[in-house]
């Protein structure tokens, strides 16, 4: 009722059945194991650590991730909710960066296998939601390798070929690597999500990539437990 009232664009399904952003992949991924809590990036929030022991593969079309969005479609349905439903799953580079590889030898293959599973994700999903959100927080972080920066954009267009729903990629936390923001604003995708919080000292070299492009701001700081005070 209140997202009706507020006429809320987007909602998602708050991944409620799942206890953190990563754990998402454990639904629709086949290859990867539970591993031990880290923590996510530098918060006091933890992950349980994908642990790569075979072929990234597709869990099927009648998946746990599936079948969650399912009943969430259901449920907003059910109550009228008119926002577009959201799809929110980890990107190729910061799954891979997040997990631990006892598997491949290359880690492009490893990444292209994930985004080859996503394809298939998301063409399953096509009657299911209108929007797909894809968190990349660790494309700008130091620390990736020239190897797979080189193919982000190849991974990225086979990841996204024929899939029809709307694209959002979403970044966050410090953009340690301002070059890379060449890469992320060339990625086939319809929204670009931009951390302000952490990044206001940066804000002159990001803007430029602004231009002719959709955007989402980050503009409140939803892992701290401490007020903010609204400024413009």
């Amino acid at each position: 009722k209140l997202a009706n009232e507020i006429e809320l664009n987007y909602v998602t399904n708050g991944l409620f059945r799942w206890d953190d952003l990563v754990d998402t992949s454990f639904g629709f991924v086949k290859g990867a194991e539970k591993g031990a809590l880290q923590r996510f990036l530098d918060n006091n929030f933890y992950y349980r650590q994908p642990v790569i022991k075979g072929k990234i593969e597709f869990a099927g079309d009648d998946n746990k991730f599936i079948k969650d969005l399912r009943f969430s479609k259901e449920v907003k349905e059910e109550v009228g909710l008119k926002s577009k439903l959201k799809a929110v799953i980890l990107g190729p580079v910061s799954y891979y960066l997040l997990s631990v590889d006892e598997y491949y030898k290359n880690p492009v293959d490893a990444i292209t296998d994930y985004s080859l599973v996503v394809n298939s994700l998301l063409k399953n999903i096509s009657d299911v939601v209108e929007v797909v959100e894809i968190h990349e927080p660790m494309l700008l972080k130091k620390g990736v390798g020239n190897e797979i920066l080189e193919k982000v954009p190849e991974v990225y267009r086979s990841m996204l070929s024929g899939v029809g729903l709307e694209k959002h990629l979403i970044t966050y936390f410090e953009i340690e690597n301002p070059k890379r923001l060449d890469t992320i604003f060339s990625l086939p995708v319809d929204y670009y999500g931009i951390d302000v919080v952490d990044n206001l000292k940066k804000l002159g070299k990001v803007y430029p990539y602004f231009s002719g492009k959709k955007v989402y701001l980050g503009v409140l700081d939803s892992r701290n437990t401490k007020m903010e005070r609204l400024i413009t």
